[in-house]
């Protein structure tokens, strides 16, 4: 009866390295070729505005205090505030404030 118990557990533990090996093969790194963000094209600005209306990034990533246009500079800091503590909204653009 504890052969077929030790049986058993063999074939689990083989199956499960098996499987294991199988997950980590299927999710490996897989990088880019050097050449792909060569040939994607010119920018869609008219998409980014509307990506950029529709997610409402300037709600949490707009300047503190800024009114009209130059709250559309992304600088961030907008302060939430939580049970674990205050996260700050980091700055998005290229803006150095």
């Amino acid at each position: 009866m504890a052969f077929r118990y030790g049986r058993i557990l063999a074939t689990l533990v083989v199956l499960g390295a098996i499987g294991a090996g199988g997950f980590l093969y299927i999710t490996r790194a897989q990088p880019y070729p050097e050449d792909h963000w060569a040939n994607l094209g010119e920018p869609d600005i008219a998409n980014g505005a509307l990506v950029f209306s529709a997610g409402g990034c300037v709600s949490c990533h707009g300047t503190v205090g800024a009114t009209g246009d130059a709250k559309l500079v992304l600088a961030g800091g907008l302060s939430l505030h939580t049970v674990f503590g205050t996260f700050y909204a980091p700055n998005i653009s290229p803006d150095e404030t």
